[in-house]
């Protein structure tokens, strides 16, 4: 009779793809939800039973598994029957004293309670099982709880820990050579990559999955990771690729009847027609996975798939039935009780309200969604809820409480970037791991073509000659010897570039830390002057140089992620190169290399030109290249300068020193990350040999092209080149010399500036910097102390302002004074020299702004333009 009832339900299933009025699809869908909550009840009765009664006449040794199905028969129904006899199974594997059973039962009463969404007793149950697993020495089982916790923490979008726990399971199944579990881990990285829109990694860790289940015994995993390809091709609007895959999985599962497989190809397939626009496509292939989530008793597959169903029907613009389907989705949702579903579903349906313009009852389920969300710290659920919300206060006239839940909206949006962003930084360190499983793949694939030649090779032995077979065999074999041979050089040249960088890093920074520390703890009371000042000069040095490690390990972080941004200003050309003149005879006397001839060199016939470009990525930029050739050259000249090329609308730059020299062979690599010309060099010049690489991706950046023409003991001339749109010549320069005026000190006593600063260390420093120019000072510790004082003292000249402080930021205080005193200038000082913070000082009403660690020659440039 049963039997006969279910095949009745899944024969009104087919006819729903059979309809075409959405009306009756929806009436006959919400039909058989009906009939198969009946047959689940019915069904779920006599499973019970059933196990009951064979529980209650089992051994001691089968007793525990029964239960253990007893348990996972309650998962949608009875939590407190589920724990129960959950707890039961795990008691019978104590009384046994059957450690493996035990372990077994506590991961799998965890996966059920991550199913159902209770995820304190989840991870609690989690931990039990690991801490057996330790005790006993299960690394096969403690494999798979990692693996478990990187499902789980996925399920909260906590990529990072996600990340660690694959982390971990890869190392146990390493060491252990558990072989077993390969292909699902690495299936596990792939969707793992995909979530966070890391695609390349994704799509190589799922054909490195992908080579691991190719037998007969894991063809499960094969079209598992047939599907996941075509989800990650999907992701890049790859379309006919991510078809092409899908349509593979589905003939495998169709081949060898795994229903489960067969239903997520459907479902997967469904989602290519909705990109098409192919809505009755679309439907067809949601309705056939809907018809095998019904059979196969498969609630949270069939509540996602009636969602999809009405999220095609809201493409269409049919809300009405939209609003149908979300509401089955819900109910279904409610009786397996997960929150994040429950909440998801109820913005659906706030979301379809709108659309009908019926708003009491939008309101009632959007707060009711977000009521669940911020339980449950639900951030992507919170964002989309609050734009919702936002759209509906919109359409009802509310315009302050749209605007409020928009803020509200970008704030969960930013946070969710924020985390995105740490998980990237996270990930970032699998690059050199990477390399080698790489590595391994490029062996199993070596091994693969190798097995296939062979097969190919008998075959023709059969309708040609034994010589031919012998030539043959000779030759794969030459060639698979070549290529494993190119294989391992590549590894071991990326574990050597890893280790030398380490250990160069390592040297780099001790070194100035050394001098900093050491000469620090000299100095006393009981110090002399002469040699207080003298050690004083090699902490100050030490503290640049380390300073200079620093900013350049933080820009190649920054070019690599894609942070850096260019803000181009029109300026004169020839006054900046003799700024940046100045500075590298600084760095001469530094370096005690005076001997050497430093000279600018600018075409005899231009007088003045204007450049329109990012001026400070283009001081960056020189300067790198001028340091470089100062610490490269020890007798002769060091000459920059710069020619204009007409036709190609640029300028070439070029510096020129007679220093050391490169090879030809060398000269292709000296741009990459980490190198250097010859490792020696880093013990005889120092230096982290990213100063090069970071150069050109700033020249890129900038839209010109570097390279250098060198030869070894003879010297090098590095070019690179900026385009141009113009140039303006005239035969005298009507604007003062930037450099006279530093040379030349100013008399700031009848000034007064404004600090506000909170940091005592910081003011402490400031103020002596501006004592030695017999300024006059005040010192505000917030901004709002700052308000006060602009208020009170009229006479102030300039504020130097913090931005981030307690009370009241940089930023509000600005705007309040520049309310009441717009010409009063204010420079903003801040420690977070990232991109952008000169630009959102500028916005903010800031003058101008200096990053920190302030430099006295920089700060007094500023107070030369400001203080008139």
């Amino acid at each position: 009779m049963l039997r006969y009832f279910h095949y009745w339900i899944l024969t009104v299933v087919k006819q729903i793809s059979r309809l075409k009025t959405g009306n009756h699809k929806a009436v006959i869908l919400l039909v058989s939800f009906l009939l198969f909550t009946v047959l689940n009840g019915i069904s779920q009765t006599s499973t019970l039973d059933s196990l009951k009664y064979a529980a209650s006449n089992a051994s001691d040794s089968n007793k525990s598994k029964i239960l253990l199905s007893i348990a996972k028969e309650y998962m949608y129904t009875n939590d407190d029957s589920l724990v129960f006899y959950g707890n039961k199974a795990i008691d019978y594997a104590l009384l046994l004293e059957d450690k493996t059973m035990r372990i077994e039962s506590l991961i799998e009463l965890a996966s059920i309670n991550t199913n159902i969404g209770n995820r304190e007793r989840s991870l609690l149950l989690y931990n039990q099982a690991k801490q057996l697993c330790l005790k006993e020495g299960n690394q096969y089982l403690l494999a798979k709880i990692y693996m478990d916790l990187e499902r789980y923490y996925s399920a909260l979008s906590d990529y990072a820990s996600s990340l660690c726990c694959l982390d971990t399971a890869l190392s146990i199944i390493k060491d252990n050579n558990i072989s077993k579990l390969k292909p699902i881990i690495y299936n596990a990285y792939g969707n793992l990559y995909s979530l966070i829109q890391n695609f390349p990694l994704a799509y190589d860790y799922t054909n490195l999955a992908i080579s691991f289940s190719t037998n007969e015994t894991v063809k499960t995993n094969y079209i598992e990771n047939l599907l996941l390809l075509g989800k990650i091709f999907s992701y890049t609007n790859e379309l006919d690729s991510s078809l092409y895959y899908y349509s593979e999985a589905l003939a495998l599962a169709k081949e060898e009847n795994y229903k489960g497989l067969i239903q997520q190809a459907y479902a997967q397939i469904s989602t290519y027609y909705i990109e098409k626009m192919e809505y009755d496509n679309a439907n067809y292939y949601i309705d056939s996975s809907i018809f095998y989530c019904i059979e196969l008793a498969l609630p949270i597959e069939l509540a996602s798939l009636i969602t999809f169903k009405a999220h095609v029907l809201s493409l269409k613009g049919d809300y009405e039935n939209t609003l149908k389907y979300n509401l089955q989705a819900l109910e279904i949702r409610k009786r397996i009780g997960n929150k994040a579903s429950i909440c998801s579903s109820l913005l659906n349906i706030g979301g379809n309200y709108i659309k009908l313009m019926e708003y009491e009852k939008a309101h009632f389920y959007l707060n009711q969604g977000i009521k669940i969300a911020e339980s449950q710290k639900l951030l992507f659920l919170l964002a989309n809820g609050y734009d919702k919300l936002s759209e509906l206060n919109k359409l009802e006239g509310n315009f302050k409480k749209a605007l409020y839940f928009t803020e509200l909206k970008t704030l969960y949006n930013d946070s969710i970037t924020i985390n995105r962003t740490n998980d990237k930084v996270i990930f970032f360190k699998n690059q050199f791991e990477l390399e080698k499983l790489k590595t391994l793949e490029e062996k199993i694939k070596l091994e693969k073509k190798s097995i296939e030649s062979i097969f190919l090779i008998i075959t023709i032995i059969l309708s040609v000659s034994l010589i031919f077979l012998l030539m043959r065999i000779n030759y794969l074999s030459k060639r698979r010897t070549k290529e494993i041979i190119k294989a391992k050089e590549r590894a071991e040249e990326s574990d050597r570039l890893k280790s030398a960088f380490l250990a160069t890093m390592s040297h780099e920074l001790r070194t100035p830390l050394n001098a900093i520390i050491g000469f620090s703890n000299l100095i006393d009371e009981g110090t002399p002057i002469k040699d207080a000042v003298q050690y004083s000069k090699t902490v100050n040095a030490s503290g640049n140089h380390l300073l200079n490690i620093v900013e350049d390990l933080f820009d190649i972080s920054l070019i690599e992620a894609g942070q850096i941004k260019t803000a181009k200003q029109t300026i004169d050309l020839l006054h900046v190169l003799e700024e940046l003149k100045v500075i590298i005879e600084n760095e001469q006397k530094n370096l005690k290399k005076t001997h050497l001839d430093l000279s600018l060199e600018i075409p005899a016939n231009i007088k003045k030109i204007s450049l329109s470009i990012d001026v400070s990525k283009f001081k960056q930029l020189l300067i790198n290249l001028l340091k470089n050739a100062l610490k490269f050259t020890h007798e002769g000249h060091v000459h920059f300068g710069f020619e204009l090329e007409t036709k190609k609308n640029r300028l070439k730059f070029y510096v020129e020193d007679t220093g050391i020299g490169i090879s030809k062979e060398m000269q292709g690599i000296i741009f990459d990350a980490f190198r250097q010309v010859d490792e020696t060099y880093t013990k005889s010049y120092g230096g982290t040999g990213i100063g090069l690489s970071i150069s050109k991706k700033i020249v890129k950046i900038l839209g010109g092209e570097i390279w250098v023409e060198s030869e070894l003991g003879k010297g090098s001339t590095f070019f690179f080149t900026v385009p141009y749109d113009g140039v303006d010549d005239e035969k005298d320069s009507n604007e003062s010399n930037l450099q006279d005026a530093q040379k030349t000190k100013k008399d700031y006593s009848n000034k007064l500036i404004l600090v506000v600063e909170d940091d005592d260390s910081s003011y402490d420093y400031l103020n002596a910097v501006l004592e030695m120019q017999e300024v006059n000072t005040l010192r505000a510790k917030n901004g709002k102390e700052a308000i006060g004082y602009c208020k009170e003292k009229p006479a102030i000249n300039l504020v130097l302002m913090d931005i981030n402080m307690p009370v009241m930021n940089g930023y509000e205080a600005t705007k309040a004074i520049k309310k009441f005193q717009p010409n009063l200038p204010i420079i903003a000082q801040t420690a977070y020299a990232i991109s952008g913070d000169r630009e959102k000082a500028l916005a903010n009403g800031c003058d101008d702004y200096i990053s920190k660690p302030l430099k006295k020659e920089e700060l007094f440039m500023l107070l030369n333009k400001y203080l008139k």
